[in-house]
């Protein structure tokens, strides 16, 4: 059985071979460990040291990169899976009530008034950005608090950029005096409305994203956890 010092040793190690996500690490550390205990075990004589060598050396010329690639693979995988999950609820019954309200609620503004549009509009964006922002920041506090770095909460974060076309399709014509929907069918109205519906939807699931990674991530590592 490997001590706490051992343990803390294969830690720094998978640091120092670019093994950077705490994820990753914990399960490199348990492999080597193991391993390093077999190797002992079928000689008493070898060191630890010589030991970490020997296993290391099996993973081959690549080192460790193999496994930090499949990692991250995974993990953008889990949170691609776990994104259309929540998104897919909200258009399920009874919760896609909520975007068929929404979607009222906007055409309902924007047939009247492109002023109250306007500022519809822009209230959403900008209240969808402090939120997103928001939820991100905190995120990234609670990780930085516990001195890792861990690969789905990158994940998680990288998120915020599902909305980067919203932004940058609408925010530069917002001050335009013909900004939509002025003057156009009730048809392209009712497509402006479904559109800012459902950006309202992809803010909320990608909070719910968030917020899920962040509690497996507590539910996972509870001991990094709790001292942040």
């Amino acid at each position: 059985m490997l001590t706490k010092d051992q343990i803390d040793e294969l830690f720094a190690f998978c640091q120092k071979h670019f093994v950077k996500y705490y994820e990753t690490q914990v399960e490199l550390v348990d492999h080597l460990a193991n391993a390093i205990e077999i190797k002992i075990a079928d000689d008493p004589n070898l060191s630890f040291e010589k030991a970490l060598e020997d296993v290391h050396q099996s993973f081959g010329v690549k080192g460790f990169a193999p496994l930090v690639l499949e990692k991250q693979i995974a993990a953008e995988k889990q949170n691609r899976k776990l994104f259309w999950k929540l998104f897919k609820d909200q258009l399920r019954w009874p919760k896609i009530l909520g975007l068929l309200a929404l979607t009222i609620v906007a055409f309902t503004m924007f047939s009247n008034d492109v002023i109250i549009f306007r500022w519809f509009f822009i209230s959403i964006f900008i209240g969808g950005l402090i939120l997103e922002i928001y939820s991100v920041l905190r995120m990234h506090m609670l990780l930085l608090g516990t001195g890792k770095k861990f690969l789905l909460g990158k994940m998680s974060e990288s998120f915020s950029w599902i909305l980067f076309p919203f932004y940058a399709f609408y925010f530069p014509s917002i001050p335009d005096k013909n900004f939509l929907p002025a003057n156009l069918p009730v048809i392209s109205v009712l497509y402006y409305s479904i559109l800012l519906s459902l950006f309202i939807i992809i803010i909320i699931v990608i909070l719910q994203t968030i917020s899920s990674v962040k509690k497996d991530l507590i539910q996972s590592f509870p001991e990094v956890f709790s001292v942040a």
